[in-house]
């Protein structure tokens, strides 16, 4: 996870107001008023039945391996063609171990305290922290509805560490995968677009599996 809050005796935690977020996300409308709140009349909000108290560290093993490096370089790829960036110390914690805290402001029974973890763990499955995308803040394993996945295989040149061991970056892996999804994504757009244009009310006439693409 990188880029950590740091507590004020120096020790990183994730926020509530974060875990909040993430979990208003995973929630359907009815679950996010009943956990999160909901507006009502006259500007005033009404607060949910849950108390998010955020995560901390299970142990001091966060401390391994704290230090990363991270090499900007949106100034160079995307406002002209000098590169003024260079290699930047980073603090990021490697494979923690996170413990998370909700409570309710009533008394639940067990059935809807285990759809609220079901819940938060479809929330982890987005990431936590920045730089999600890259594959920073993944969860070992991912539940609720995936998008898109894909497996790959093959060879080629890898970037190691300073006692010469192997070191596999995510980030590596992110234009490819991006790319390739594009292409997959934008044929069925384009199908879809063909679809639309032959027919005068597409919506009521577009069979029920292409309206869920």
């Amino acid at each position: 996870m990188i880029r950590p809050v740091i507590g004020a005796r120096g020790w990183p935690f994730y926020p509530g107001s974060s875990m909040k977020g993430i979990f208003r996300r995973a929630c359907t409308i009815e679950q996010t008023e009943r956990y999160c709140g909901k507006d009502i009349k006259a500007g005033d909000f009404q607060p949910g039945i849950l108390r998010f108290h955020g995560g901390y560290p299970t142990s001091d093993t966060w401390q391994e391996k704290l230090v990363d490096i991270v090499h900007p370089q949106q100034d160079w790829q995307v406002k002209d063609d000098k590169k003024s960036a260079g290699a930047f110390v980073q603090i990021s914690l490697y494979k923690p171990e996170l413990i998370f805290g909700i409570s309710s402001t009533i008394t639940l029974k067990a059935s809807e305290w285990e759809t609220i973890w079901n819940i938060w763990e479809k929330a982890l499955s987005t990431g936590i922290g920045c730089r999600v995308c890259a594959g920073y803040g993944q969860p070992e394993q991912h539940t609720g509805e995936l998008i898109y996945r894909v497996q790959i295989q093959g060879q080629g040149q890898v970037s190691k560490q300073l006692d010469g061991t192997g070191e596999f970056r995510p980030n590596i892996f992110r234009a490819a995968l991006r790319g390739h999804a594009l292409r997959i994504f934008g044929i069925e757009c384009i199908l879809l677009s063909d679809y639309f244009k032959t027919r005068k009310n597409p919506i009521n006439q577009c069979p029920k599996k292409l309206i869920n693409i």
